[in-house]
């Protein structure tokens, strides 16, 4: 009977799931000496983990009680039951594959059954993860450029700087107009080119102007 019992649990508990925190689920199936389900039956179990396989270095220990469903088949989650020894927070998942012990007792009078220890078949993910330290990866590719944001308000305007050096000089321009001081008639030694300033009297507006001498006549400019 004690057999069976444990081979049913030893293939169950490949089965394990890890949850949220440090708790996992547990599936079993309890059968009895002729291979049928013991079922709708209460019964109280004692789960250890261990470091070793003889469980003289115990992590953590608790007890829980279950019932069995109409085909023998339990579950409960380690690490929610009534603890008895060590917190689930102690458990080294690193450095090597713990061990578990289970115990269960129908509460029937026939006592309790020890199934041994027997290692676990793998550790759950989320147990071992919890001590892997990431590292930066690669940087992506750049991404594509922004479009281009507003104008931004002018800044202050900076100090006057240093006075330049004189330029060269530039080309002499043509010569202007002589000045002459204004005259009611014509200088009597004309000749072509000259020029004066009338008064009025001989210009044709009579306001005063400027008079050129082409060498025949006069002209008002």
């Amino acid at each position: 009977m004690k057999k069976l019992y444990l081979l049913a649990l030893l293939f169950i508990s490949s089965l394990a799931l890890c949850q949220t925190g440090n708790t996992f689920s547990y599936q079993g199936l309890l059968l009895d000496a002729n291979g049928n389900g013991v079922e709708n039956s209460i019964a109280q179990f004692v789960i250890s983990i261990s470091q070793d396989v003889n469980g003289a270095s115990l992590y953590y220990q608790e007890t829980q009680i279950v019932s069995t469903d109409n085909n023998g088949v339990f579950d409960f989650v380690i690490g929610e039951g009534d603890a008895i020894l060590g917190d689930m927070d102690n458990v080294d998942w690193l450095s090597s594959i713990p061990f578990i012990g289970v115990q269960y007792d129908l509460m029937n009078g026939s006592g309790v059954q020890d199934l041994g220890y027997n290692q676990f078949q793998s550790v759950p993910f989320c147990f071992r993860s919890q001590y892997i330290v990431c590292q930066k990866g690669f940087d992506g590719e750049p991404g594509i450029p922004g479009p281009q944001g507003p104008e931004g308000p002018p800044g202050p305007a900076g100090p006057i700087g240093a006075t330049g050096a004189t330029g060269p000089a530039g080309p002499q321009g043509p010569p202007g107009f002589p000045i002459t001081e204004m005259l009611n008639e014509a200088p009597s030694n004309s000749v072509a080119g000259t020029i004066y300033l009338d008064d009025g009297t001989n210009t044709e507006d009579g306001l005063p102007s400027l008079r050129y001498f082409d060498g025949n006549i006069w002209i008002d400019l």
